[in-house]
C-alpha cells in the first residue's frame, strides 16, 4: 500500500472516531430546560421580590409554626 492510501485510510478512520465522539457528546449534554419562573408576589401579604431566593425565604416566614 503506497502513502497517499494509507493517509486517505486514516483520515477516514479519524472522521469516524471524531463522528462517535460528537454523538456520544451530543448524547450526554442535558436538555436545554425552561427556568421556572416563580411567582414574585407574596401570596399572604401585598409585597413583591425580585428574586426566587427571597421569595421563598419570605414565603416561608409565613407559614413557619
Amino acid at each position: 500500500m503506497d502513502i497517499p492510501q494509507l493517509a486517505a485510510r486514516e483520515e477516514e478512520a479519524f472522521r469516524e472516531l471524531r463522528a462517535a465522539r460528537a454523538q456520544r457528546k451530543q448524547a450526554n449534554e442535558p436538555k436545554e430546560e425552561k427556568l421556572q419562573l416563580y411567582p414574585r408576589n407574596c401570596p399572604h401579604c401585598s409585597k413583591s421580590f425580585p428574586s426566587s431566593t427571597r421569595y421563598h425565604k419570605h414565603v416561608s416566614y409565613h407559614t413557619a409554626a
